[in-house]
Formats: structure tokens, sequence, C-alpha cells
């Protein structure tokens, strides 16, 4: 931890030598000698040349940008009266650096600048040469014979142990020990101390006689308190002193406020007996006055006041009113709805989907929709927050388009996306979902390898692979078999068909020629089975699968044999797999032509291979994938290759052996392939080629979109309502400081008042901005919608926390009930004291009581381990803040309730002494009655018994006298319980 250390003076070495200047001389000299020895007897002195030392009769200004921080800064009108003034030093030696003479022998050292301070109606500052003057009388200014007492060194220290300081800490100081008065203008300067540096820097001539002596003395014979003394001036500013008060005593004035002051605070009276614009005022409502709180009301008000009677049908008449605005539905239910009327906005109404509010008697107590529209307390609030976005809609946009970024070129893209798909869509619907199973499979034809007709969780098929283990002769599905049989190609003019009828058909056939199978007979009829003598219709070889007969002893209508080898040479890899992967294909779609019996064999046949669960894990699929998308099974060799390699073992091959499985497939899967359902792969071709969701991925790949903005899949329109993190305290505070807390203008000075936050009304409050703001950006064509939260914070949180949840997610529940805890439940101490003007970085802490251990009379004391700073502190003007705390007013107030302790802020060096004298158990217990002299400046040859326990002594050296005038931050506890009225 850092702490600080004096010290007297610093100056040069040579310093130290200087003596009386010689007769008739203004500047000292010194001579210089050297003694040079080369043996113990043999040594000779050298004598140097003679030095003139430079003193203040040499100085003619001093540059400004040397002198740091000055206390009390200048142009400040409310300085304190008890603190000494002081300015710091930049260069620590400068002080002393033209000192014409050496320490005393208690090694005080008389700096060649003074500060002083005098007062503005006895001094006056004018033009000279070659420094301004400073005309003042003897009275005003301190005794120079304690100078030395009143000028020191600061250094930091991060040791005390330490003898080093901390670099760059080091700094001088000049003091002025003159006691000031409240109330007063002065003028600081500073000034030489010698007679030389007065003579030079008014341009006179330097008399030897009194170069070296004091600039002035108060004390001499001869000296009269009135004589005009005229001083040249290096540095100088103007200030002024507050009213009398220290800290502590400025804690002390405040007190509760109570009594006349006190009537009436927290609440507005409005007159609602004429609610209209340009209504005459109803006789049956004459003098019916609401009493509205604000965003705090006052402790001692247990909730809102009632209504008085003559406002009863206020009620009834709001929610006519605001009803009329909802679109009136034709009677019987048929027919469009009419737009509503031209009526008052229904606060909340787009967030909560409703249009009207609920008009059965006591909704209110549940329905925060019905109780801010129907209450024209909280209407107010609702229309206040309105107000500020009706008022500041220009830099609220500004904002919220920043907030979009490309939100529109994003949109944009959406939109021409959008339009691509319900094209595509329509004619998907229109050309395509109409074909017959024939006219599908030759439209498809080119991308058959890229349309999925089977999908599963891990695998899926694509439409040619179902067709290339179909029953279906592999060229009939091909792209070259549609060209040729097109209906305006060679064959279909010469053939002799039914109108309409597709080639491929068994109606669109020449007569002459062989008539071919038909697509829909050929995909279903088992008495199609194609292929030549030798090859089978899965693409697998012919020793790894293939149809064997069924044995003699149980024939089995298409019972077919599967004979898996096991492989064991690197050239048979390639073989197995595209068995494998073929299998996994035929039950698959075998599968999804219903044929779940012979589905099942193969899949229970597959499970009896040691890597099956590698074929249908990720790289199974992209097996698969390979294999269907290039119509050849030599590209999933790859993906197989790492589990396939423990087939070389040997052993496993041994273990393995010849699996044959006879396996009763049914007629509908064999050798010769799978009998496919015509109409069933119609309808999953259709499926594979609707365009939907393909766009939307195409612009997934394009915009890049932030997490939990949307789908980036989707064509719909993006909305991001904007966010606004303001506290919109501080708005209404500004706006409508009588709103923000009724009676705050007039709230007197030195006063504190204990105040809670109104949930109602701040709900109501947020509701009206939220909803005025949606307006604002429907009627901006903003890409948002009606139901967003853009205004959240209420309270300045510095943890940026948000009071208001998502009004579109409240479940209904009373107005205010919504709020964060940190928002409605708050308790604040309004503080308007001349203390906050006069210390505007006083720190205010709330800490429990506890039963004294001292015995004290009230039987109380803070718990200092328990210290709580406020959640926010709200600043209302120069001498008014607002404190938020958390807790309750019966908790604070006790008992044993709590302490509110006031603390000075140690942002500053300061010096000086208390007001009031008081028995000295600390050198901080110094007042001015024990330091002052007769002419009111702080003397060091008062005698003053240090404290017990204190190592430091009045008026021993400038480094004790720094450390013993410094004024520590103060902290003064007050309980609650005085703070707060009866």
């Amino acid at each position: 931890m850092t702490s600080l250390r004096f010290t007297s003076h610093v100056r040069p070495a040579v310093g130290a030598r200087l003596g009386a200047p010689p007769a008739g001389e203004v500047r000292h000299r010194l001579t210089s000698a050297l003694t040079l020895t080369a043996t113990p007897q043999d040594t000779a002195e050298v004598t140097g040349p003679e030095l003139s030392v430079v003193g203040p009769e040499s100085v003619i200004g001093v540059d400004p940008g040397l002198f740091g921080r000055r206390t009390p800064a200048p142009g400040v009108t409310d300085a304190v009266a008890n603190d000494l003034v002081s300015v710091d030093v930049s260069a620590v030696d400068l002080p002393w650096r033209f000192t014409a003479r050496a320490a005393d022998e208690q090694g005080r050292l008389r700096p060649w600048m003074v500060l002083v301070v005098v007062e503005a109606s006895t001094g006056r500052l004018q033009p000279g040469a070659p420094l301004p003057v400073l005309l003042t009388r003897r009275r005003e200014l301190p005794d120079l014979s304690e100078s030395w007492a009143w000028a020191h060194v600061q250094s930091a220290v991060a040791d005390p142990a330490d003898a080093g300081a901390v670099p760059g800490s080091d700094i001088a100081r000049l003091v002025c020990p003159r006691r000031l008065t409240a109330g007063r203008p002065y003028i600081a300067a500073v000034v030489p101390a010698f007679g030389a540096g007065v003579a030079v820097g008014t341009g006179a001539d330097v008399d030897p006689e009194t170069a070296s002596g004091p600039a002035w003395t108060v004390a001499a014979p001869g000296d009269g308190p009135d004589d005009p003394v005229k001083l040249p001036v290096y540095l100088t500013w103007q200030f002024s002193t507050g009213p009398e008060g220290d800290f502590e005593q400025l804690v002390s004035r405040i007190a509760p406020l109570e009594g006349e002051a006190a009537e009436g605070f927290g609440s507005r009276p409005v007159d609602v007996s004429a609610p209209w614009p340009d209504e005459q005022p109803d006789p049956a409502r004459a003098g019916a006055v609401l009493h509205v709180q604000g965003a705090l009301r006052d402790i001692s008000a247990s909730g809102e006041t009632p209504a008085p009677p003559e406002s009863a049908d206020l009620r009834e008449a709001l929610a006519d009113a605001v009803d009329a605005g909802a679109p009136a539905v034709p009677a019987g239910g048929r027919g469009p709805a009419r737009p509503g009327a031209l009526a008052p906005p229904l606060y909340g109404g787009p967030h909560a989907g409703r249009e009207t509010v609920d008009r059965t008697p006591g909704a209110e107590d549940q329905d925060w929709l019905s109780a801010l529209n129907l209450d024209v307390r909280h209407r107010i609030a609702a229309g206040l927050g309105a107000e500020f976005v009706r008022r500041n809609q220009e830099e609220l946009m500004a904002y919220a388009w920043e907030f979009a970024g490309a939100l529109r070129e994003a949109n944009r893209d959406r939109a021409h996306g959008r339009l691509s798909e319900r094209v595509a869509a329509s004619a998907h619907r229109r050309h395509v979902a109409t074909l017959t199973s024939a006219e599908l499979v030759a439209l498809s034809a080119p991308a058959q390898h890229r349309v999925r007709s089977v999908r599963r969780a891990q695998l899926s098929v694509t439409a040619g692979a179902e067709l290339h283990v179909s029953r279906l002769a592999d060229g009939f599905a091909g792209t070259a078999f549609a060209r040729l049989t097109r209906p305006s190609g060679p064959v279909a003019r010469r053939a002799v068909a039914p109108a309409g009828a597709f080639p491929g058909s068994d109606e669109h056939m020449p007569r002459n020629v062989p008539r071919p199978i038909g697509l829909a007979r050929a995909l279903t009829d088992a008495s199609a089975i194609r292929g030549l003598a030798g090859a089978v219709s899965v693409p697998v070889a012919a020793d790894v699968l293939q149809e064997v007969p069924p044995p003699p002893a149980q024939p089995v209508a298409g019972l077919v044999s599967l004979q898996v080898q096991a492989v064991s040479a690197a050239e048979d890899r390639l073989r197995a797999t595209r068995s494998l992967t073929s299998l996994e294909v035929v039950r698959l779609v075998a599968e999804a032509n219903g044929y779940t019996a012979p589905a099942a064999t193969i899949d229970s046949g597959l499970d009896g291979l040691p890597f099956r669960a590698s074929l249908r894990a990720a790289d199974a699929s992209e097996a698969v994938s390979a294999l269907v998308d290039t119509g050849t099974a030599a590209m999933a060799a790859g993906s197989l290759r790492t589990t396939l390699a423990s087939l070389t073992d040997r052993s496993a091959s041994d273990e393995q052996g010849h699996l044959l499985l006879h396996q009763g497939c049914g007629p509908d899967v064999g050798g010769a392939g799978v009998r496919v359902d015509a109409e069933g792969f119609r309808q999953r071709l259709v499926d594979g080629m609707n365009p939907d969701g393909l766009v939307g991925a195409r612009l997934a790949q394009r915009v890049a979109l932030p997490s939990g903005l949307g789908d980036p899949h989707s064509t719909e329109d993006l909305t991001r309502a904007p966010d606004f993190p303001a506290p919109l305290a501080m708005a209404l505070l500004a706006d409508a400081p009588d709103w923000f807390l009724p009676g705050l203008s007039a709230f007197p000075t030195d006063r504190v008042r204990l105040v809670a936050a109104n949930a109602p009304f701040i709900e109501a409050y947020l509701i009206g901005l939220n909803h005025e703001m949606n307006r604002e950006l429907l009627w901006r064509e903003y890409p948002s919608h009606r139901r967003a939260t853009t205004f959240r914070m209420f309270w300045p949180h510095p943890d940026g926390a948000q009071d208001l949840p998502q009004i579109a997610l409240f479940a209904g529940g009373p107005l205010g009930s919504h709020l964060s805890a940190d928002a409605g439940e708050l308790v604040i101490l309004l503080v308007r004291a001349e203390l906050l003007r006069r210390y505007p970085r006083t720190l205010l802490f709330m800490v429990p009581a506890r039963a004294a251990d001292d015995g004290s009379p009230a039987g109380l004391e803070p718990d200092t381990t328990r210290w709580s700073p406020p959640v926010f502190a709200l600043p209302v003007d120069a001498a008014t803040t607002a404190y938020a705390f958390r807790g309750s007013p019966s908790e604070i107030v006790g008992p044993p309730g709590a302490y509110f302790v006031f603390q000075e802020h140690a942002y500053q060096m300061r010096f000086g002494f208390d007001l009031d004298e008081a028995p000295l158990n600390s050198w901080n217990d110094l007042s001015w009655p024990l330091v002052a002299d007769a002419r009111g400046f702080a003397s060091v040859n008062r005698a003053i018994a240090s404290p017990a326990g204190s190592d430091l002594a009045w008026g021993a050296d400038a480094a004790q006298t720094a450390a013993i005038a410094l004024q520590r931050p103060v902290r003064v506890a007050r309980h609650a319980s005085e703070l707060v009225a009866p």
C-alpha cells in the first residue's frame, strides 16, 4: 500500500556552504580548493576559481508550467474556509534553489519564494515591469520568520521501511498559513521572500544591505498593520470562500424533511373534472381531483390515494374511448371488419395482442393492461413516456438505423429469394407434381443422382440408386432413352400410340418393333426380371453377392441365397466395399417400398458382420453417397478403407469363413432387383424434387447472420428491434422533474427524505415509451414488429442490468409486478444539502446497526464489517443526489435499523485545521483556536503538546508540520431514524 512521506526541503549540497555575502555585495561567493597527494609527505594545495552563486536577485520570472495543482482551484466560489491555500511545484528543489543562506542548526531552511493570500478588498493586482505587482497591506501577509515551516516536499513510498520513493512522485508544495474567512474573495500569489527578489521584480536597484533580508516584516519596530506593501508576482489566481462549515459541520446540518415542507410531498393534484379537450366541466365531476404519485413515492404513503367518488364515471368513459379504436365486426360475424375510430391509444395493446380493455369490475387488480389504460394516473405516466419518444424521434430513429446495420440489405436478398422460392414452388406444383411416374423418371433423368428418394437418419438413397437396384433395366431410366423416346423424337413420330402416351409405356411402341416392357410394369412385374446371363441387377461382384437356386429339399419361391465371402487380400477390398454398400442400398429401397420382411432379413444378415457398426455410421453414409452419386461403387472404397483393413487379419478371415445366408426374401426382393412401387416412387421423386428450402439454404451460404437474429435458412424478413440502453430515469428527471418526484423543485436545502420506487408508475412509463416507439418504427418502415420492447432500463445500474422484461411475455398480473427487484423494490435516500455542493464527490454508504460494546447512550453503533454501497447514485442537481439501496423502509429505519455514513472523498491533498476546538486525542483534532496567532495566521511558535502516542511535534520542522496539517478524509455516521421524520 502506498503511503506519503514529507521532507522539509531539497537543495544541492553546495547550498550548505553558503554564508553571509561579502560586505557591500549582493551575491555569495564560493572558492573551491583541491589537495593533491603523491605521498603522505608530498602534498600540494590547488585553489580553484572564485564562484558567484546566483540568488533571488537574478530571477525576473518563473515559468507557470512549473506550478501544478492549486488548492482551491482558480475561480472556485465555495472554497472551504478552514483549509489552507497551497500550490504544487513540479521542480522539487525550486522553492529553495535560490535561497541566499544555509539552513540553521535545526535544519530549517527558508524558501526564496512564498505563497501569500490577501483579501481582494485590500489587495490589487496591477501591471509592472518586469513582473506584475500585488499591492496590499502588511496585515495581510504572513510572518516570513516562519516561512521555513510552510514549504515541503511530498513523496509517495510503496514501502514505509524503504527509503526510496516511487519514481516520478516527488513534488514540492508552498502553503499559506492564513486562516480564511467565510464568504470572502481572495487573491493568491507566489511572491519573492527576500529583498533582492522584490527589488529585481519591481525594476528597482538591489540594495546589498537589504538583499538577503526578508521581503517584509510584521513585527519590526515601526511596522504598521495598514502599511502598504508592493510585491512582484510569479504566479497568481483568485477564488472565493463559501459559507462557513467543514465536512463534519455540513453533515451535522442535515435534517429530515418535516412539518409544512413535508405536506403534499410526493404527489401532484390533477383536476379530472374536464378530461377531454374543449370539454365543458361536468357538474357531476366538479372538484374531482386525483393525487398522482411520480416515479418516486414518499414512504409515508401506503399506496395510491383512492380516486374521489366524483370521478367514478371516468373509468367507463375511458373504456368507451379506448375501445372505439378497435375494428368493428359486423353483426353476425359476417363480412370484413370495419376500421376503428380515431381513439386514444391502448398502451401495451399490441404487446398483449389485444384491442380492447377488460371492463369487468376489479379487473385492474390482475390485468395490467386494463389498469394501465383505465386509470388516469397510469395513463399520465404512459403519456409521459410517449411524449419523450415524440420529442426525440429523430435522434432515436438515427440510433435505430445505425443499430440495424445491414439488415435492410439482407432483407432485400431475402425478398428476392422469397420470390424465387414461390415461383419455383408454383412451377413444381403445376408442372412436376402432376406428371406420371414414367414422365417424371424421364424428366428427372439428368438429376436422378442428386435427388434423394429415400431419407433416413444416417443413410439416404438417391432416385438413381433406387432405380439402379430396381427391376427396371438401367437404360430405361437414363437420359439417352429419354432423349430417344421424347414426344417429338424420331421414335415417337413413327410410333402408333394414344395421344398423351409417354415413351417407354406399352401404348407408345411401333407395331412392328419388339415391344419392350413398359416402365410401370417393369418396376413391379416379377416376370420382367431383366439381365443377361451371369449379370445381376445390384452392382456387386457375382462371387460376392449372387443369386443361387433354392435348395431342392426346401423349394421356396423367390428364395435368394446371398453368399458373402471373407476377403483378405488388398485387391479384394473394393469388391467387399461394393458388396456391403449395395446390400445396404437394397435394404433401404426394400424398406421404402414396404417390404419390411426382406429388409429385416438383409438387416439381420448384415448384423452378423463384425464391422457392420462402422458401415452404418458416417463412413457408410459417405460410401453410399459416393455410390449413388457416381453410379459406381469404386468411389466408396476410400471411405471404408480403414474398416476393411481389419479383414487382412487372416484369423478374422478364418473365423468369418464363407458365410452363406440362405434367406427366404420372397418374390419382391431378389438377385434381379427390388420390385418398386411405381406410385410410391413417383411420390418420393416429387417430394425429392420439391424446391422448398433450397433457396433458403443458398441464402444461408451467402449471408452470415449473428446468433439469435433469425433462421439463416428462412426467406422471411429479418426483424431486429433496436435496444436503447439509456436509463430513462435521467430523461424523466430532465424533462419533468416534478413527475420524477412531485415536490422536488421545492425541496429545501440541508434536508433528506426517504422515498421508494413507485413500481406502477415506472412500469406504465416504460410501456408508454415502448408503445410509442413501436408506432414510430412502423411509420418509418423499420424492420421490426409492434411487440418489441426497445426500452428496458429505467435506473442507471452500473452493470447495465435491465429493469423491464419483454412486455409481450407478461402473463397477466397487476401493473408494476413485472419489474425486476432492483427496479421496483428500491429505497432511495434523497439528499439536498450544501454538503454535496461543497463536496461533490461525497460518498454515502449504508451500514447495519448493532448493539454497542462501549455502552453508548443510544446503545447502537455501525457494524463496520458490513458496508453496503448504493445500487446507484442519481445526481439531480449540484446539491441534490438520490442514493438507492436495497431493503425495506422498516429494515432501514429500525429498530435496530441502519446508519447512513457520509464519507469525504480523498481525491486531493488538503491541509488545514478543524473549526471548533475539541480534545486533542490525535493530531487530526487540531483546530484553528489552538494554532492561530493574534493576526489570524497559523503559527509554529504556539506551544502545543503532542497527543499521546504520536511521534510528531508541532513546529519541529516543515515535514512534521505538513504531516500534522494534512486533513484526513472524514467519515460521519448518522442513524436513519435521525434522518427520517417520525
